[in-house]
């Protein structure tokens, strides 16, 4: 009877572990921006995000103008959706703080830019003084201390 209680503890024990290590691990971002995949292409893009947007005269580009990006009240987002040979290729977004609604400084729009990234994707791969990098399951992840933002494929 102690052996089967001993054993019983151990295997509870292990599968707790391991069930946080899993929950742990999952909690990591794959890179995607919202959930867009890379190749996605520019028609399914158009009726993902809606009526917001303006596509480029050579369907190239789509612009998404974001107000209160990423919840943040009073910061703009400016993302643009880029394509080649119709397929999502590349995502830039331009951060803002909109002075009308927000006392944000640009410094600390970056710092809550950065720990929202940390969050998201962990602890950056690369970074100097003027850029923090990401590699992630399918992206490289820029941030500039410009408050711009640069999500490309893995290739």
């Amino acid at each position: 009877m102690k052996k089967v209680r001993k054993f019983l503890s151990i295997f509870f024990i292990v599968c707790f572990c391991l069930q946080t290590l899993i929950g742990c691990s999952s909690n990591k971002d794959n890179g995607y921006y919202n959930g867009i995949k890379w190749g996605t292409s520019i028609d399914k893009l158009k009726n993902e995000l809606g009526d917001n947007i303006t596509v480029s005269d050579d369907n190239e580009s789509i612009l998404q103008m974001i107000e209160n990006y990423n919840g943040m009240d009073g910061i703009l987002g400016s993302v643009m959706y880029y394509f080649d040979n119709s397929e999502l290729s590349k995502i830039t977004i331009t951060i803002a703080s909109n002075s009308d609604k927000s006392n944000i400084s640009d410094e600390e729009l970056n710092k809550n830019l950065y720990d929202k990234f940390i969050n998201k994707y962990g602890e950056c791969s690369n970074s100097n003084s003027m850029e923090y990098e990401w590699n992630t399951q399918y992206s490289n992840i820029s941030l500039s201390t410009a408050n711009y933002i640069q999500y490309e494929p893995i290739d």
